[in-house]
């Protein structure tokens, strides 16, 4: 899997991702621009009304950026295709997970982009204004995005196993806090890509890390047995941890 760091430019179907960042205040910039117009199409828009919070409408509209700037690059290296972003939509599965369609009359007009897209695992986050996306032509795949902040007393035993916090105390003793955040962001990303949220316990996702590579080979328990995953991680942007998880149904 290529790590979180790639271009769309160099994706393809044999089991790597991509990902893409939007900045705080590309989305004001692009709405104040007037190139893309309307650029939220149909159930988008009723989402977005629904959302009375300024920070989640902020944060939101970075991830559908995030998201539909992505998939307009996969479709252009793929297809050739050079769509508006009110072409794409954004929508939900029924667990949840974002799911990208082009919005009639765009998939009537490119029935074999719209047909690409089936083939697409899609996870989206956003943090403080910042938006991530990322796809996978091989594996259902998760994202996370967290700002590095002071976590909560006690997170470490609700969501580390007693091997993980022996680790945690080894190898982060001076630098605990980020670390724990580090757990935390792939736990969740790996959650959000079996379309479980938070419905699961952290603790069912065991998290082996490789600190000077930025991978890691995941494990999760559940009931109908294990499923596993690798993970990208890194630093990026500046003060966030970002997470990329993509399942696959035997160890590496």
């Amino acid at each position: 899997m290529y790590s979180i760091t790639q271009s769309a430019r160099r994706q393809d179907r044999s089991g790597r991702c991509c990902r893409q960042l939007c900045a705080p205040g590309e989305v004001q910039a692009l709405q104040s621009s007037g190139r893309e117009g309307h650029w939220l199409v149909g159930e988008e828009l009723a989402q977005l009304a629904r959302l009375r919070s300024p920070r989640r409408r902020r944060d939101w509209l970075a991830g559908r950026l995030a998201a539909k700037r992505l998939i307009r690059r996969y479709l252009a290296h793929e297809l050739r295709l050079s769509l508006a972003l009110s072409q794409i939509l954004i929508g939900y599965e029924a667990l949840g997970q974002p799911r990208a369609s082009l919005a009639s009359p765009a998939g009537e007009r490119w029935p074999q982009a719209a047909d690409l897209l089936k083939e697409l695992s899609l996870s989206l986050a956003h943090s403080e204004g910042w938006g991530l996306a990322a796809l996978s032509g091989a594996g259902e795949i998760g994202v996370d995005l967290q700002r590095v902040r002071p976590l909560r007393v006690g997170l470490a035993q609700r969501i580390l196993s007693p091997s993980e916090r022996a680790r945690l105390a080894e190898r982060f003793s001076c630098r605990e806090p980020a670390a724990l955040l580090l757990y935390w962001t792939l736990k969740e990303a790996a959650l959000k890509a079996l379309g479980f949220g938070l419905r699961l316990p952290m603790r069912a996702v065991q998290v082996e890390l490789a600190p000077q590579s930025g991978r890691a080979r995941l494990r999760i328990e559940l009931p109908g047995g294990p499923r596993y995953a690798v993970a990208a991680y890194r630093s990026e942007p500046p003060g966030f941890q970002a997470a990329v998880v993509r399942l696959q149904d035997e160890p590496s």
